[in-house]
């Protein structure tokens, strides 16, 4: 219902039609019709997480490579990020993590390809997600969401109450993930030198 402006007549005269050839004195195209004429809608391929394998180690250390570089570029020298030694230390990292029985790397493969990973363990007796990347190239597409959901139904599946990780200070975009899925500041430390703390309670 049109809403009347107290002390306005009312309007005597026809609303004019649209200036275009097309008008046709029909209805005009709706919202649903654009959505029908844009075709059939693009198939998603399933993403699947499964448990790395020594296999994997060269797909990881370039997309752990690429990724953060987008939140350390600009706050450390390159070399410390994306030098070849940098990313030769990386790689024994992730080698070492695959391998361990006691620690569990996750990668997440859509089409074949790998789009995402994850690590956690336990240090000092604390269950710590030590890594969670997605392909900067399919970032907001759900992948983050689902490995971290993976991972948090390993910790319930083994009885883990809370967990631990670190996020540069810098990395704004990771923070608001981590702070949507309820991790929170570690109430007794809450950072380590460049590095935020934060905790979750796995319920």
């Amino acid at each position: 219902m049109a809403a009347t402006v107290p002390g306005a007549a009312a309007a005597t005269r026809p609303p004019k039609r649209p200036r275009s050839s097309a008008y046709d004195g029909g209805r005009l195209p709706g919202r649903a019709d654009r959505r029908r004429n844009r075709g059939p809608t693009r198939r998603v391929p399933p993403l699947m997480i499964r448990i790395a394998t020594p296999a994997d180690l060269d797909a990881i250390v370039q997309l752990h490579t690429e990724a953060r570089a987008t939140y350390y570029r600009g706050h450390l020298p390159e070399e410390e990020y994306a030098g070849a030694a940098e990313v030769g230390r990386s790689r024994g990292g992730w080698s070492r993590a695959i391998d361990r029985p006691d620690a569990t790397v996750l990668c997440a493969e859509r089409d074949g390809t790998l789009v995402g990973v994850a690590a956690f363990a336990v240090r000092d007796g604390v269950m710590h997600l030590t890594q969670l990347h997605v392909s900067p190239s399919h970032w907001r597409t759900g992948i983050g969401t689902e490995l971290h959901t993976a991972c948090v139904d390993a910790w319930r599946q083994a009885g883990v109450d809370s967990t631990q990780l670190e996020v540069f200070v810098h990395n704004t975009r990771a923070q608001s993930f981590y702070a949507d899925r309820g991790w929170t500041p570690d109430p007794d430390h809450p950072r380590a030198g460049t590095h935020l703390i934060l905790r979750l309670t796995v319920s």
